[in-house]
C-alpha cells in the first residue's frame, strides 16, 4: 500500500487517522478532500514521501519541525511511523 514498510500497528493508527480526519472533516472542513480514498493518497501516502529522507538525513524524527501545515499533515504521519 506504502512505499514504505508498514508495521501492522501503524497501519492500525493510520486508519484511525484516516477515520477521524473523514468524520471530523464532516464538521469542520478540514481538507478540500471529501472521500477517504483521495485523503489515503492525497495525505497520508504523500506524507510518507518525507519518511526516506528523514530516516536516512536526521539523527532523530524528534528534529522535524511541523509549522501549521494544516490539519496536521505530514507531522502526524511522520510521528505515527517513528
Amino acid at each position: 500500500m506504502f512505499h514504505v514498510k508498514q508495521s501492522q500497528n501503524t497501519l492500525i493508527n493510520y486508519q484511525f487517522l484516516l477515520d477521524f480526519l473523514f468524520e471530523e472533516n464532516q464538521k469542520y472542513n478540514l481538507t478540500g478532500l471529501k472521500n477517504k480514498e483521495d485523503m489515503l493518497v492525497k495525505h497520508i501516502e504523500d506524507s510518507l514521501v518525507l519518511s526516506d529522507y528523514i530516516k536516512k538525513h536526521l539523527s532523530s524524527p524528534s528534529a522535524l519541525l511541523d509549522m501549521g501545515t494544516g490539519a496536521g499533515f505530514p507531522g502526524l504521519v511522520i510521528a505515527l511511523e517513528n
